[in-house]
């Protein structure tokens, strides 16, 4: 059975959400009181460049190292 885990950063942009809020990287508190590890979840990440690399550092921390555990959704490819 999936079970999808879904927050926004921006309430205010979301009037009648529902869910939970908060950027992704404070989430990182719901993995361990659900026993969510890379051998039993698929992450997927969408959204503001820099929020997704400190997501994926803290999902490879807890251990998500395949690539195929971790999906990406880059809204835009910031300037160098």
């Amino acid at each position: 059975m999936a079970e999808i885990y879904s927050t926004v950063s921006r309430p205010w942009d979301h009037a009648d959400w529902p869910g939970e809020i908060g950027a992704p990287t404070t989430s990182a508190q719901y993995a361990d009181s659900w026993g969510l590890d890379a051998t039993n979840t698929h992450a997927y990440l969408c959204g503001h460049p820099d929020m997704i690399a400190n997501s994926k550092a803290i999902l490879k921390r807890r251990g998500f190292l395949d690539k195929t555990a971790i999906k990406e959704e880059i809204y835009w490819v910031p300037a160098k």
